[in-house]
C-alpha cells in the first residue's frame, strides 16, 4: 500500500468475508453488501475511536445482495436478478426486503439519482436501466457502456457519472456510448470524484485524475460526514478507513485488539486435509466434531484442529453419522456400522443389503429411539427407502417414488424432515403414514439440520449453496439462499453450544464452521416464490442450459436494438 498523500489508513473492520458495495447512512451507520452471504451487514463506530465496536445483520436472504443505494428511509438492493426494497425503521433496523423489479439478471450497481429514479446498472449488457421508485416503469437510460461499474452524481451540477482507464466519463439520458467506465466504486466528496478499481483508488479535481492511494483493492467506496474515506477490500474481508488525521487511541480501560459486538453470519473456522469429507454431527458430550470422511471417521476439535484423523477406520464409503446414547451410528455403503462413541471401537454391523439397501445416506433417531435411516440408490428408479431399526428387529418403514432419494433425515420435534436428492422438495414423515411437501426450494439436496428455533437449513448441490426457511408461519414453504459454499456442500451439521453451522465439501476436501446470526421466521411476505421445475430434479446440465439461453438472449437482446430487457418492453 502506497500513500500518495499524507493519509492515515486504518482497519475498520476486518473478518468480514468479501465485502463489496459500501453506503454511509446519515447516522454514521456503514452498510456492507455481501453478495457470497446474501446479506447487508451494518456497522457502527459509537465511541469514536475509528474502529468498529457493532457488527449486525441488516437484511439477509437476498440472493447475490449487490448494490446498495439509500434514498429517504429506504435501501434499495440489487440482486442476483431482482431489485428489492427494506424501509429502515426508527430504531435503525430494516423490516423485510422486497421484491420491486424482476428479472433483471446481471443487476450490478444501483442509484437513487436526484429526481427521485432508480439507476440499475446490467454490466454484461452494456446498459443503465431507469426506473421509478416503486421498481415501475423501466426504460433504458443509456447504452454502449461496456462492463458500466459504479456510477454517481455530481451534487453540484446533478450530471451523472462514471470512470474507467483512468478518466472520467459523462452518462446522459438517451446517450449511445463506446466506452468501459469499470470502476468498481465511485463517488464524489469535496468538489472531486473519486474511483476504485483492483489498482487502487483515484482521486479527480477538475476532470483530471490523481492517484490517490496505491497498492489497494478496493471494492466498495463511502465517505463519512468528517471526510473520513471508507473502502472494502473484498478478497482480504477487510474495510479501511482513510483520514487526514489519524484515529484516537484506545481508552486505557480498553484495548485496541477488543473484538466488536457481531451478530452476523462468520465463518468461525476452516481445515483442509480431510479426504472427501461427506458428513458431519457434533458431538456435544465430548466437544468434537465428527466427521465421515473416505473410509475413515475423523473427530476434528471446535477451533478447526483435526484431532484424530483415523477415529473408525477400516470403512467403505460413509456417509449418514448419528449418535444414539454410548453409539456412534455410521451409514456405510449398504451397512450400518455401530462403534463406541467414545473409543470407536466396533459394536455391531448391519448388512441391510439383503434387504435391497443399496446406497445408504442418513439417520436419525425418533422420538420412539429408534433408528431411521435412508436408502437414496434404489435401483432402477429415483426412489427411495427409509429403514427402521428396533433392537434386532430391522423394516422398511416406507417406500415409494414420492422419497426420490432421500439424501437427508432429520426429526423436528414432531415429525421427521426429509430432504430429496432428485426433487426439489422437502417432506415431512411419520411412521405409519405418507410424506407431504412441506417446503421447496432448488432440490438436489445433501445435507438438512433443524436448528432449535425451527429453522431449517439444507444443502444443495445443484447451485452449491446453503438454503434456510421455516416450515410454519409467515413465509413457510419456501427456501431462502443463506449463502453460497462451492463447490458442493454436502451433509450438513450443526452445533448447538456455538449456533454453528458445519459445512463438509467432498470435492473440495475441507470442513468449515459458520457460526449464524439470529434466523427469525419472517413477519410478513419474504421475496417472491421462485417457479422450480417440477417435472424432474435440476442438474448441472440445466444450469449450464440455463446460462447458455441467458447468454443467447442477451446476443439477440443487444442485435434487436436492446428493446426488449428480461423480457420487459423499453423505450428506446
Amino acid at each position: 500500500m502506497h500513500l500518495i498523500l499524507a493519509l492515515t489508513v486504518t482497519v475498520f473492520a476486518q473478518n468480514l468475508e468479501q465485502p463489496r458495495t459500501l453506503a454511509m447512512l446519515d447516522d454514521g451507520t456503514l452498510l456492507v453488501s455481501r453478495p457470497m452471504l446474501n446479506d447487508v451487514l451494518a456497522l457502527r463506530d459509537r465511541d469514536g475511536d475509528g474502529r468498529v465496536d457493532e457488527i449486525r445483520t441488516a437484511i439477509s436472504l437476498v440472493e447475490h445482495a449487490n448494490g446498495l443505494a439509500m434514498h429517504g428511509n429506504t435501501l434499495y438492493i440489487a440482486g442476483a436478478d431482482s431489485i428489492v426494497s427494506a424501509e429502515r425503521k426508527p430504531d435503525g433496523s430494516f423490516d423485510a426486503p422486497q421484491e420491486i423489479v424482476s428479472d433483471v439478471a446481471g443487476a450490478g450497481t444501483i442509484g437513487a439519482g436526484p429526481d427521485g429514479k432508480l439507476y440499475v446498472s446490467l454490466p454484461q449488457r452494456g446498459m443503465l436501466l431507469q426506473f421509478d421508485p416503486d421498481g415501475s416503469n423501466r426504460r433504458i437510460f443509456a447504452r454502449g457502456l461496456r462492463s458500466l461499474g459504479a456510477f454517481a452524481w455530481d451534487p453540484k451540477t446533478n450530471e451523472l457519472w462514471s470512470a474507467g482507464d483512468g478518466a472520467l466519463h459523462r452518462i446522459a439520458e438517451g446517450g449511445r456510448y463506446d466506452a468501459a467506465p469499470d470502476a468498481s466504486a465511485f463517488a464524489f466528496h469535496d468538489a472531486a470524484a473519486f474511483s476504485a478499481s483492483q489498482n487502487g483508488i483515484v482521486r479527480f479535481t477538475d476532470g483530471k485524475p490523481v492517484s490517490y492511494l496505491e497498492g489497494v483493492s478496493a471494492s466498495g467506496l463511502a465517505f463519512a460526514r468528517d471526510g473520513s474515506l471508507f473502502f472494502s477490500d473484498e478478497r482480504k474481508g477487510i474495510i479501511y478507513r482513510v483520514s487526514s488525521t489519524p484515529p484516537p487511541l484506545p481508552s486505557p480501560m480498553t484495548s485496541a485488539a477488543a473484538e466488536p459486538h457481531a451478530a452476523i453470519l462468520a465463518k468461525a473456522f476452516h481445515v483442509d486435509g480431510l479426504t472427501a469429507p461427506a458428513a458431519v454431527i457434533h458431538d456435544e458430550e465430548r466437544d468434537v466434531y465428527l466427521v465421515a470422511s473416505r473410509g475413515v471417521v475423523a473427530r476434528v476439535s471446535p477451533d478447526g484442529g483435526v484431532v484424530d484423523p483415523k477415529f473408525v477406520p477400516g470403512l467403505a464409503s460413509p456417509r449418514g453419522l448419528a449418535l444414539r446414547g454410548k453409539q456412534l451410528w455410521i451409514a456405510d455403503g449398504a451397512k450400518l456400522r455401530v462403534v463406541d462413541r467414545v473409543t470407536g471401537a466396533g459394536v455391531r454391523t448391519i448388512d441391510l443389503a439383503p434387504r435391497g439397501a443399496v446406497s445408504l445416506s442418513a439417520i436419525a433417531i425418533g422420538a420412539d429411539d429408534n433408528v431411521y435411516v435412508t436408502d437414496s440408490g434404489v435401483r432402477g428408479s429415483a426412489n427411495g427407502r427409509i429403514y427402521r431399526i428396533a433392537g434386532d428387529v430391522i423394516e422398511v418403514a416406507f417406500a415409494g417414488e414420492e422419497l426420490r432419494a432421500p439424501n437427508a433425515i432429520a426429526w423436528d420435534g414432531l415429525r421427521f424432515l426429509v430432504a430429496q436428492g432428485y426433487g426439489h422438495d422437502v417432506l415431512a414423515w411419520s411412521p405409519g403414514g405418507g410424506p407431504t411437501a412441506v417446503m421447496r426450494g432448488p432440490g438436489a439436496y445433501d445435507g438438512l439440520v433443524v436448528l432449535p428455533n425451527g429453522a431449517v437449513i439444507v444443502s444443495s448441490e445443484y447451485d452449491e449453496a446453503l438454503h434456510v426457511g421455516f416450515t410454519t408461519g409467515f413465509g413457510s414453504g419456501e427456501l431462502h439462499p443463506l449463502f453460497t459454499r462451492a463447490p458442493s456442500p454436502a451433509a450438513i451439521g450443526f452445533d448447538r453450544k456455538r449456533n454453528r453451522l458445519l459445512v463438509p465439501s467432498p470435492e473440495g476436501n475441507w470442513l468449515e464452521g459458520w457460526t449464524l446470526p439470529p434466523l427469525e421466521a419472517p413477519a410478513g411476505p419474504l421475496l417472491r416464490r421462485k417457479d422450480f421445475e417440477t417435472r424432474r430434479p435440476p442438474t448441472r446440465e440445466d444450469r449450464l442450459h440455463e446460462l447458455l439461453g441467458q447468454s443467447l438472449v442477451a446476443h439477440l437482446g443487444r442485435e434487436a436494438e436492446m428493446v426488449i430487457v428480461d423480457g420487459h418492453e423499453v423505450d428506446r
